[in-house]
């Protein structure tokens, strides 16, 4: 039960560094080849990321509290 807690409690963080993350990288991509498309890819490849974690997280914490 507890490690199932704590296993939920990182939900928020993958649900933020995902596009945190690709949000600087696609930035920095976009500035260096100075394009303008790059970043808003990123941010949504980013937050397809952190979704399919958390439903991986929320899928093994169920079945650690079976």
């Amino acid at each position: 039960m507890v490690r199932a807690l704590g296993m939920l409690t990182t939900i928020p963080m993958l649900l933020v560094a995902g596009p945190l993350v690709s949000f600087f990288l696609g930035n920095w991509l976009d500035r260096k080849f100075g394009t303008g498309w790059i970043m808003p890819v990123a941010v949504l490849v980013g937050l397809a990321a952190g979704i399919r974690e958390t439903i991986r997280v929320i899928r093994r914490a169920e079945k650690e509290q079976r």
